[in-house]
């Protein structure tokens, strides 16, 4: 994993880190592969909720991804390892924001789950892979999604994945924001997390 303690970073592994006090940035930096879920992903993200919950002076935390996919989740010929990769699970209670410009499958809705605010551009696809380990990991966004509708992802999220537009009715997604404007969107929106202040209305 690469940081920049103060701006942006160099290199790439699995995950990027960078911290600009009072807020950070974890990037998913395996943009070739699809930011997989996969063991080097799960080390690396445990490792990094934990350092970063220690950090001096830090308020809220940004989770974005490099490249046309937030996360192809874990793939079928990829064992997953039986650790979390959710930043509560893995001890770090600041306020976390998604922003999601590309398309994520189960593997990877953990973080989606235990996340405080998520910001999607409009043509986001959610999707879960017919396996049966990937059909589990919506019980990642039982906290978000009523039971019904994680059925229907579980069952039918490979041939019909939920869109942002459902997920954003459904309370998973809190803004679905122009792509063009996403960006400065989750700046805004994480700095005034880390504030501590109530999000203006709109």
């Amino acid at each position: 994993m690469t940081r920049a303690p103060d701006s942006s970073a160099a290199g790439s592994t699995a995950l990027r880190v960078e911290v600009s006090l009072p807020v950070a940035w974890l990037i998913f930096d395996n943009a070739e592969h699809g930011n997989p879920v996969d063991h080097r992903f799960v080390v690396e993200i445990a490792e990094a909720w934990t350092e970063l919950a220690e950090y001096p002076g830090l308020g809220a935390i940004g989770v974005r991804a490099r490249g046309p996919s937030f996360s192809v989740g874990t793939r079928a010929d990829v064992t997953r390892p039986l650790k979390p990769i959710g930043p509560k699970a893995c001890g770090n209670w600041l306020p976390i924001l998604v922003e999601l410009q590309g398309d994520v499958a189960a593997g990877a809705f953990e973080l989606l789950g235990q996340a405080d605010m998520i910001l999607s551009a409009p043509d986001v696809l959610l999707s879960v892979p017919t396996d049966p380990a990937g059909r589990l990991d919506v019980q990642y966004l039982r906290p978000k999604l009523p039971e019904p509708e994680l059925r229907r992802l579980a069952l039918l999220g490979a041939a019909a994945p939920m869109t942002a537009d459902r997920a954003a009715e459904l309370g998973l997604i809190d803004t679905i924001v122009p792509r063009q404007d996403l960006r400065r969107a989750s700046i805004n929106a994480l700095a005034w997390l880390a504030s501590g202040s109530p999000l203006p209305n709109g």
